[in-house]
């Protein structure tokens, strides 16, 4: 039962990620110059970067501690991540340094209780005007603001990857601003959204194993039931005289012993399923 709980549990988990991109995400050792990514955004190849903070945060007279992501004006379109209302801040407010805030839900609700734009937020005590709340798909409170306010450099970058972009290429192309080798770290976002996929399907399975242990239950119940009414008319009845006389009685039980034999060997299939995916996401992840 812990085990069912837990694969419960971890099937409900937030999307891993999103999109059918590849996304080559850099974690450097050194920070790379903010000026030099974004030569590099503002040519064919779309990239995304963070640093990130663990501050506390005051919105209407209150405190909370937050993880700020400071980034620039492509995250959401690099993440494939969605505004539930107002917007991202723009290229022009991260050139500007214009000190604006996008929460995710999860902050947006804790502050304010609502998808909440136009709001107020104080950080190291400077004001802070929400431009947006946006769909990260993360439980905890986020806040996102742009990177030129904080640092002139960034130490972990995403860039998407697509046919016209091999990974070879990206290396070439991060190179140049100073990403270099061994500091490259590689994720399938196709490959891991069938993940999230599958983490559903699984929970859908385990849904299905309990259904059918309460039903092949049920069944075991109905076919002892049967079985002692063959045995107690067999006292009165010879064999053939209780075929002749109970045969949909017999016919019944057999029935029931079938059904249940059946339950059984679905549940075990569901089950090699299951562990088959199981496998799957530890070569992925471990």
């Amino acid at each position: 039962m812990m085990l069912i709980a837990g694969l419960l549990i971890w099937a409900f988990l937030d999307d891993i990620a999103r999109g059918d991109v590849l996304v080559a995400q850099l974690t450097t050792g050194s920070a790379v110059s903010l000026s030099s990514l974004e030569d590099i955004n503002e040519g064919r190849h779309m990239l995304t970067y963070k640093n990130e903070y663990d501050k506390r945060v005051e919105a209407l007279n209150a405190r909370y501690d937050v993880r700020i992501i400071a980034t620039n004006y492509t995250w959401p379109f690099v993440m494939e991540q969605t505004m539930l209302s107002g917007s991202f801040f723009s290229h022009s407010q991260q050139s500007h340094r214009n000190r604006v805030a996008v929460l995710n839900e999860a902050a947006s609700f804790i502050m304010f209780g609502a998808h909440y734009g136009g709001g107020i937020i104080w950080i190291d005590g400077e004001r802070y005007v929400v431009s947006g709340v946006i769909s990260d798909k993360e439980d905890n409170p986020i806040i996102y603001i742009p990177a030129t306010l904080l640092s002139n450099t960034a130490n972990f970058v995403i860039m998407g990857l697509d046919e016209n972009l091999t990974r070879e290429m990206a290396k070439g192309i991060l190179s140049g601003a100073g990403v270099v080798e061994p500091r490259y770290e590689f994720s399938d976002f196709r490959q891991l959204r069938q993940l999230r996929e599958q983490r559903f399907e699984v929970a859908f399975y385990i849904a299905v194993i309990a259904g059918l242990k309460v039903l092949a239950k049920k069944i075991n119940c109905e076919f002892i039931n049967k079985v002692n009414i063959l045995k107690s008319k067999l006292t009165e009845f010879y064999f053939l005289d209780l075929y002749r006389k109970e045969i949909k009685l017999i016919i019944s039980a057999i029935g029931f012993a079938l059904t249940w034999v059946l339950v059984v060997v679905l549940q075990f299939a569901l089950i090699l399923r299951i562990f088959e995916m199981l496998l799957v996401w530890y070569d992925v992840f471990v």
